[in-house]
């Protein structure tokens, strides 16, 4: 969301533009859950099984348990082609958020004059990593991955993005900007929200899922593969902590 907010105009509606985007996805958002329990359940009925042992997410819902729910229905070529070609779109889109992410990162810190090529080496990286997914392990590896990037470091790139913006930046600094270029205008709260309210609420869902994982080791897996799923949490925030040490240190030198 960074790297494509930063190509937008200064001048751009920040206001409406938020509140539009964040009320869409809550509303598609919605409208999956309805469909997902409706062909859930409608394989429950088929089947005669009870519905919490049908229940799943990830990857194993969208590769095991949905093909065979939609192998039930009547004209199940259909629904297929239609479910994993909306299945492909996503898979694509989301693709195009990740590499345009790492290729802002290469492009902002040295120019933008080498475009193609930091993205055709960011693609062939990628490319070699997703080769992992598709052995025969592939499906758990991804099962891991999603796992512990949606359960940490998502969360804790929401609670420093709020650090850094809510009391490093400025968030009354950031809310008059805001109004400035909008039309649909942004109280004072958004500063308690921001500096108060998401931080406080996002270090509870990790707490909670970190006393969970620790309880009751994630789906069973042996400790190897839980050792990966670890090391991608603590690779990023390690390169973070290295880079703003060495940041730190040029500062003063300066």
């Amino acid at each position: 969301m960074i790297a494509y907010g930063s190509y937008k105009s200064e001048q751009e509606d920040i206001g409406k533009s938020a509140w539009i985007t964040a009320w869409i996805d809550v509303s598609i958002s919605l409208f999956a859950g309805f469909v997902v329990f409706a062909v859930l359940g409608y394989m429950a009925w088929q089947t005669k099984t009870p519905i919490t042992e049908l229940a799943a997410s990830g990857p194993g819902l969208a590769f095991v348990v949905f093909p065979e729910a939609l192998s039930l229905m009547p004209m199940p070529w259909l629904f297929s082609a239609l479910f994993f070609l909306t299945l492909l779109s996503l898979g694509i889109d989301s693709a195009f958020s990740l590499v345009e992410t790492v290729n802002a990162a290469f492009l902002d810190r040295h120019g933008h004059s080498h475009t193609a090529k930091v993205s055709f080496w960011v693609c062939l990286a990628g490319f070699i990593g997703g080769i992992l997914y598709t052995t025969r392990a592939g499906l758990y590896f991804l099962d891991i991955a999603d796992h512990f990037v949606t359960s940490y470091n998502s969360i804790l790139v929401g609670i420093l993005q709020a650090i850094l913006v809510g009391w490093l930046y400025g968030a009354e600094r950031l809310r008059r900007y805001i109004n400035e270029v909008s039309d649909w205008s942004v109280g004072k709260w958004w500063n308690i929200a921001i500096k108060f309210v998401v931080p406080a609420v996002l270090s509870a869902l990790l707490v909670s899922q970190f006393s969970m994982d620790l309880r009751t080791p994630y789906e069973s897996y042996p400790a190897w593969a839980l050792g990966i799923g670890w090391a991608i949490v603590l690779m990023p925030v390690l390169f973070f902590l290295v880079y703003l040490i060495k940041h730190q240190s040029l500062s003063r030198a300066c």
